[in-house]
């Protein structure tokens, strides 16, 4: 979508002869088109230069679902991305992600969300510590754009095993924020959360690997 918005595409244009397009579809043109100017810098990094059996995660962060937040706060949010060794130090930069591209309320299931975004995270698994994670925070997005640690709602983590991880789908469990590092406090969320994403785990040659 982003990519057709780049080359020019009218967002105005009609989905047939009488019908206008979809407020859905609607909603996440007019999220990529905002995107494209106030999160420009934003922009996750595409997957590294691969190296032969070296294995590389990516992570496809689809649907969030909450309850009982604010419609203000949850059109704004981020993912707030950290791979840390077992001392809690980061192993690379720290990721933000744009928020999600479409952010809509549902009716007795509180607000759902689809992120649409793939974080690739650049250190070969082969070269963490064992017990090393990647934390995912949720954060609402200030003012200024940036996602302070006082605006975490919820999070939740992965170890990065590469005899365990495996290409597929996940739900990840979601924890009271604020965000724990060390992983002893990781009381359950009050409201129902939940984060969907697609795990890759290309070896060496790209993502392909998982979907053959």
């Amino acid at each position: 979508m982003q990519l057709l918005l780049k080359k020019g595409a009218d967002a105005s244009i009609l989905s047939d002869s009488t019908t206008p397009m979809d407020g859905d579809i609607r909603q996440a043109f007019d999220r990529a088109t905002s995107e494209l100017s106030l999160h420009s810098s934003r922009v996750l990094a595409p997957p590294p230069k691969f190296v032969k059996d070296s294995l590389f995660l990516s992570i496809h962060f689809e649907a969030f679902g909450v309850e009982a937040l604010e419609a203000k706060s949850s059109a704004n949010l981020c993912i707030v991305i950290q791979v840390m060794n077992p001392k809690a130090k980061l192993v690379e930069a720290e990721v933000i992600t744009p928020p999600p591209i479409i952010s809509r309320e549902q009716q007795g299931q509180g607000r759902h969300h689809w992120w649409g975004h793939t974080w690739n995270m650049q250190t070969p698994l082969e070269a963490l510590d064992a017990g090393s994670a990647a934390f995912f925070d949720v954060r609402v997005l200030n003012e200024d754009g940036k996602p302070k640690s006082s605006t975490s709602i919820c999070w939740s983590s992965l170890t990065l095993d590469e005899n365990k991880l495996k290409c597929g789908n996940m739900m990840l469990e979601m924890f009271k924020a604020p965000l724990d590092l060390k992983r002893k406090k990781q009381l359950k969320f009050e409201n129902d959360a939940f984060l969907n994403a697609e795990i890759f785990v290309p070896a060496g040659m790209g993502m392909g690997d998982c979907l053959n």
